[in-house]
This record gives structure tokens, C-alpha cells and sequence, in this order.
């Protein structure tokens, strides 16, 4: 039993009693995944809800570990059951807040709850009409049990969910070092994802993008340090048990580690080009998304390095017009790249 009290309180002190169970999803280990999620209508409810707010001021961190132990929890408790489960039971209205699960969540607990929410609400708001309903374990996991699976069952029950489930949307944050890709459970759902042919999508919180534009456009290396640190040999979980189990699971794919490690890198890699160069090329300020798009293209192979090159010094061919020296960069770092092919005619045509 734990009981949480706040020792910032000046008027008054409150009490939470409930089982406590260690932290990420060995929690939300279950025998039975539930075939429900939460709607953008569920999540807005949850987070502008007055009650919230009072607790939140409860929270140390602001993670979503927080919201399972000092919200989520409590308002089960009487039931012991998820969160989905009781809105189920005690709500008339469910209908409009829980629904079968179209898009899995992959996070870390650690996160800010509110940059997760953020990302979801976004999601479902770039698809208007849509019936979305997000299987966000915090929610949809009986927070009340916890539970210890074998590999065998990541290999085949957890990974036919996602399957089922149809859609995965991982949550980055920070993206130079993303929390995600050292999570054992993450790796796990980008692997399932990616294997069961199943489209992964991938998000920053909104205050993390431009944070991203501002790192390619300060080092020609951000992004590969970023994917260099990804080692699913070294990811960890909230329970050794968890992580012993998800690494055996991993050992018996083909390639083992290496190969995850690969499949994720080779995912996160063209995410950060599309999203980047995105983000740069909506920047009102071309000289700086010039520069963000050269030093993308640094980072990438032939085809990819092009057109990042291309579209810098059509950007700045707005601004200084197509003679101008300060131009001279772009098409030294395009002549290096037809060098490189073994294009010594577009090479040289370059660097005249």
C-alpha cells in the first residue's frame, strides 16, 4: 500500500491509498489486451476536467507515469479496473469516448503527459471525419495488475494486437536523443509495426520541432548523432523481467539486435529528413532553411543529398539571385556529391 501525500500543501494535506506496482507497462503486462481505446474527445475531457488540475499540482514531474499513479489509479480503484473499463461502466455517454482501438501509442512514461496529449490531439485533428480511438496504455491497461509474460507471447500475441490494431504512432521527444529508442516495450512496437506491415507514423510534440530545424541548422551531424545512439541491445524497461523477456524475443527475429537496430535507424532516418526539410522549407526565412537543407543533405546518400541541395540554392536564388557568391557553397557541396557518383562532368560543371 502507498500513500501519497503532499508535502507542498499549506492549508490542507490529501491521501491516496492504492496497491502500488512498478512503473512503465509491466503494469500494463496483461493477459488479455483489451480491444478498446480513447477518442481526442475522451482526452480533452480528461485534461480540462477541473479535477485534473487539482491533482496535478500533486505531480513532481509532470509524466505520464505521474497520471497513472495520482490520477488514474485512484479513480479506479474501487473497481480495479482500466481507466476504458470504468468510463465504460460509469459513463452514459461512452459511446463518445471509448471506441475500438485504431492507432497504438508508443511512448515513454517518462514523458510529459501534456506533449503526449498534444501529439494525439494533433493526429486526430489532421484527420477530421475520422473515427479515431488511441490505445494509450495508461488508459487502457488495468493499472490495478501486473502481470509477466513470456518472449513467446511478445512474438505472437502482443505483436498480432498491433496487427489488429492496424495503425502505430510512435511520440519522439527530445528528438536529439529520443527516450523512446532506449525503451525495450518502444523497440518492440516499432519492430511489430514495421514487420507485420503495419504504417508507422512519428510525431514531435509541437516545442520540440523547432528545436529540431535549429540543431540540423547548427551541425551537419545532429541527425546521425542522434541514430547513432540507438542500441536495442542496451534498451531497458521499467522491470528486468520485462526486459530479459522483450531481449529474448528480440534474439529469436532474424538478425537478432543488429537488425532491429538497423530497421529502427533506417524508419527514424527518413523521418528526420521528411520532417525536417519540411520544417525548413515553410520557414519564412530562406537563408536560414537553406542552410538547414544543406546540412541535411550532408547527412544523406546521393538521392536524397540532391534534393536538399537543389531546393537550398532555390531558396536563396529567391533572395540573392542565382550569381550571387555567397551561392558558392551550395554548389561545391553538389559538385562533392556528383564527385562522389563518379558524375566528373556535373562535377566539374559545379565547381566552374
Amino acid at each position: 500500500t502507498h500513500t501519497h501525500t503532499n508535502p507542498r500543501a499549506r492549508t490542507h494535506t490529501r491521501t491516496h491509498t492504492y496497491t502500488r506496482l512498478p512503473c512503465r507497462r509491466a503494469v500494463a503486462a496483461f493477459s488479455t489486451m483489451s480491444d478498446f481505446g480513447v477518442s481526442a474527445t475522451f482526452l480533452r475531457e480528461f485534461v480540462a476536467n477541473p479535477a485534473f488540475a487539482q491533482e496535478w499540482q500533486w505531480c513532481m514531474r509532470q509524466s505520464t507515469n505521474n497520471v497513472k499513479e495520482f490520477i488514474v489509479m485512484p479513480q479506479t480503484q474501487s473497481k480495479l479496473c482500466s481507466m476504458v473499463q470504468w468510463v465504460q461502466d460509469e459513463r452514459a455517454d461512452h459511446e463518445q469516448l471509448i471506441g475500438k482501438a485504431t492507432v497504438f501509442v508508443s511512448h515513454a512514461w517518462s514523458y510529459d503527459f501534456m506533449d503526449v496529449v498534444d501529439v494525439l490531439l494533433e493526429y486526430a485533428d489532421q484527420r477530421p471525419g475520422e473515427e479515431i480511438y488511441f490505445w494509450f496504455d495508461v488508459f487502457c491497461v488495468n493499472q490495478h495488475k501486473a502481470q509477466n509474460h513470456k518472449s513467446e507471447w511478445w512474438r505472437t500475441t502482443f505483436k498480432q494486437k498491433i496487427c489488429d490494431i492496424g495503425q502505430v504512432l510512435l511520440v519522439l521527444t527530445p528528438w536529439y536523443n529520443p527516450t523512446a529508442v532506449t525503451r525495450a516495450w518502444c523497440l518492440w512496437e516499432i519492430h511489430c509495426a514495421l514487420e507485420g506491415g503495419v504504417p508507422l507514423s512519428i510525431a514531435l510534440p509541437s516545442n520540440q520541432r523547432g528545436a529540431l530545424l535549429q540543431g540540423v541548422m547548427d551541425s551537419t551531424e545532429a541527425i546521425t548523432n542522434a541514430l547513432v545512439k540507438i542500441d536495442a541491445e542496451k534498451s531497458e524497461a521499467g522491470e528486468p523481467n520485462d526486459r530479459i523477456n522483450i531481449h529474448d524475443a528480440i534474439k529469436a527475429t532474424k538478425g537478432g539486435f543488429l537488425s532491429l537496430n538497423a530497421l529502427v535507424k533506417s524508419s527514424l532516418r527518413k523521418w528526420y529528413n521528411e520532417t525536417t526539410a519540411s520544417h525548413a522549407e515553410e520557414q519564412g526565412e530562406r537563408q536560414e532553411a537553406a542552410r538547414a537543407l544543406n546540412h541535411l543533405a550532408l547527412a544523406f546518400e546521393f538521392n536524397g543529398a540532391m534534393h536538399h541541395h537543389e531546393c537550398a540554392v532555390r531558396l536563396r536564388w529567391f533572395e540573392i539571385g542565382e550569381l550571387h557568391p555567397s551561392l558558392a557553397p551550395c554548389y561545391n557541396d553538389m559538385a562533392i556529391a556528383y564527385r562522389s557518383q563518379g558524375d566528373h562532368n556535373k562535377a566539374l560543371e559545379h565547381y566552374e
